[in-house]
Formats: structure tokens, C-alpha cells, sequence
């Protein structure tokens, strides 16, 4: 398992500053999405250095267990984030208010069920499991699985969105990049929901400790959605230019990755 957590690290951390380049690249429309995979980057790496002092202490550590668990939530926030990049690339600026209606909604859902399975997650690691614990981690996971619907639901809807006329084609296509790859990475989600759902409810050891179940539904979905994200973020990296450029009149650049 050490050795799990020490390629995690090395992944995680040679992730962190791809992503953060696309933070600042993508501008005020993108910050949302890119600052949850500069999160998720950075809270993985953070979880691991726990683990791997825990695990050389001889200890189990339960910030270590909560940050690793918590994880989720940036994951999901990330996709919800540049889905909503993708939809303003793709129809305009005459959304713009209904989209960050949508998104602090779905933040404000993905935040409490979060928040029920982290405020009892120290009672799982401790051996002190009541069933009220089990109960409140249970809804949470419930309304995190009803996130993940609803992810994919604005996902479809997405695809219907008409180009405005002030979009150029450049951006247009910029944003179908975007939208594909959050197609792409909500079947890996929602490998580490599953994975999620068997570590909280599944009570055998043999489960939970299970080398290639957590590598297969948990730390391969992470790392590939993560990478996809950024490799896609990185392809994409003049979108905010391209946006800028067509917001001035009389201007006829194309889009052209520098």
C-alpha cells in the first residue's frame, strides 16, 4: 500500500502545476473548475504526506482518513466548474446569471452531503460507529450519488445549447473540448462514488483493504480525471484570450494555441 500512496504523490504533485497554469490561464470564466482541480491536486498530495507519516509512526491517522475522503467533493466541483465554462464558451454571455445560479446550487448540494460523511468519518476510524453515524454518512452519500445525476443531466441538457452570434466558431469549439472531456470523466466519478459507497457501508476489512479495488475504482479514476482535465485545459489554454478578443469589435484574430 506505501507504494499506492507513494506513486499517488508523485502523480498528484506533477499535476499541480499543469493545473495551476490553466487556473491562470482560463481566466475569471474558468476559475471555478480550475481551482477545484488545483484543489483536488493539492489535497491529494497533502493526504498522502499524512498517510505516509501515519503509516512510518505506526499510527492511523484520522485527518489523514477525512482529507483523503473529502477529496470527492473538489473532484465533482471540478467537472460542475468547467461544464460551466464549457456552456458560456459555447452560447454566450446571456447566460451568465443563470449559470452561477446553477452552480452555487449544485455547490450548496455537493457541500452538505459532504459535510454529513466528513463530520462522522472520525467515528469510522476510531471504532466508535453509532447507528446515527451510519445513518447521517448514509445521506450524505445518497446526496452526493444525487449531484452525480444531476452532473450528467446538465451535461445532456448542454449538448441542445445553441452558438449565440457573438461566439466565434474558435471558442465555440474550445468549449465542445471542454464539454467532452466532462463527458468523459463522469463514468470515472462515478467509479469513485461506487468506491465511496463500499468503504462507508461495507464493514468487512478484507473490502476495505483491498489493493486492487482501490486502485481499479478509486486512484485510477482519480488520476485519469484529473489528467484529462488538465491535459484538455491545457489544449484550451487561449480560450480566455479568444473570449477577450471577440468581446472588441473589429478585431479578427483566429484562435491559435500559442
Amino acid at each position: 500500500m506505501s507504494a499506492l500512496i507513494d506513486a499517488q504523490l508523485a502523480v498528484f504533485a506533477l499535476l499541480f502545476f499543469p493545473s495551476l497554469y490553466c487556473l491562470f490561464r482560463h481566466g475569471k470564466t474558468g476559475i471555478l473548475g480550475w481551482f477545484y482541480v488545483n484543489l483536488f491536486c493539492a489535497l491529494r498530495v497533502i493526504g498522502c504526506a499524512l498517510t505516509i507519516r501515519d503509516e512510518h509512526n505506526g499510527t492511523v491517522g484520522t485527518a489523514a482518513t477525512i482529507i483523503m475522503s473529502v477529496g470527492l467533493s473538489p473532484l465533482l466541483l471540478s467537472a460542475a466548474g468547467i461544464l460551466g465554462e464549457a456552456r458560456r464558451s459555447r452560447s454566450g454571455k446571456a447566460t451568465r446569471g443563470l449559470e452561477w445560479f446553477l452552480v452555487i446550487q449544485f455547490h450548496l448540494i455537493v457541500a452538505v452531503g459532504i459535510a454529513l460523511i466528513a463530520s462522522r468519518g472520525s467515528s469510522l476510524v476510531s471504532g466508535q460507529f453509532t447507528s446515527t453515524d451510519k445513518a447521517l454518512i448514509y445521506a450524505g452519500l445518497a446526496i452526493i450519488d444525487f449531484a452525480w445525476i444531476l452532473l450528467c443531466c446538465w451535461a445532456l441538457f448542454s449538448l441542445r445549447m445553441r452558438s449565440r452570434r457573438e461566439i466565434s466558431n474558435a471558442v465555440h469549439q474550445a468549449g465542445t473540448m471542454l464539454l467532452i472531456s466532462v463527458f468523459a470523466s463522469l463514468p470515472l466519478i462515478c467509479l469513485r462514488l461506487v468506491y465511496a459507497t463500499i468503504y462507508f457501508t461495507v464493514h468487512s476489512s478484507t473490502v476495505k483493504t483491498s489493493l486492487a479495488l482501490k486502485v481499479c475504482i478509486s486512484v485510477a479514476p482519480e488520476m485519469l480525471v484529473i489528467a484529462l482535465f488538465v491535459v484538455v485545459g491545457v489544449l484550451t489554454r487561449n480560450l480566455n484570450e479568444e473570449r477577450n478578443r471577440i468581446a472588441q469589435p473589429h478585431t479578427v484574430e483566429s484562435f491559435r494555441p500559442k
